[in-house]
């Protein structure tokens, strides 16, 4: 059974070697030289990137756990667009290279109260049907 996770030493030389490369272009910086400023600073806003996109992950994914999504149904209207019933029909997005409107989906809507001709589709990721 392994406790610990298990490097090689060439990996361990590398890592070593590029540590080292590294700070002594900080160090350079310490003192002054305006290449290694410029690379410094750019190394560390892109530490400084990647630590804040991997905090916002972190605190989305958490979100995630708290409340889980909840699977909607979705309603799409047949051909020809939304009907004139559909809360969204004002809204649905015109395609000037279509001879009509393009198909609109509603998005937690009931299946009960459907408009006539809508058909219903099952939610991609959850698996449901209405």
């Amino acid at each position: 059974m392994k406790l610990l996770p298990q490097f090689s030493i060439r990996l361990m030389l590398g890592v070593t070697a590029l540590a080292a490369g590294l700070f002594s272009i900080v160090g350079l910086a310490a003192r002054g030289h305006g290449w290694a400023i410029g690379v410094s600073m750019g190394l560390a806003s892109l530490v400084i990137m990647l630590g804040t996109g991997a905090g916002l992950f972190g605190v989305l994914w958490v979100f995630s756990l708290v409340f889980p999504r909840r699977g909607g149904q979705r309603i799409a209207a047949t051909v020809g667009g939304p009907p004139a019933a559909c809360p969204v029909a004002p809204f649905a997005p015109r395609s000037p290279f279509a001879d009509r409107p393009i198909d609109a989906i509603v998005i937690e809507a009931d299946a009960a109260a459907a408009p006539p001709g809508a058909t219903a589709e099952v939610d991609p990721t959850t698996g449901d049907s209405p």
